[in-house]
């Protein structure tokens, strides 16, 4: 379960939707759908500022991953 718990965290900090679908299979395809409808509620200022959020990220939660996929 911790496993898991981590890649959801990774996936609200970072937001990319590239390697999630590969770590959580089809339930994170799910999580990231509804990800998609909310974000697409909120905002364009709202969005921008998670964009620039999870790009502050991406660098330090990007070798989180690596080790978490293996």
């Amino acid at each position: 379960m911790a496993s898991m718990d981590r890649t959801t965290i990774c996936m609200w900090s970072k937001e990319r939707p590239t390697c999630l679908p590969v770590i959580l299979g089809y339930r994170g395809r799910q999580l990231l759908h509804w990800e998609k409808r909310h974000v697409h509620k909120m905002g364009p200022l709202e969005m921008r500022r998670r964009q620039l959020k999870s790009q502050n990220r991406a660098v330090g939660s990007a070798e989180d991953e690596r080790g978490s996929s293996m």
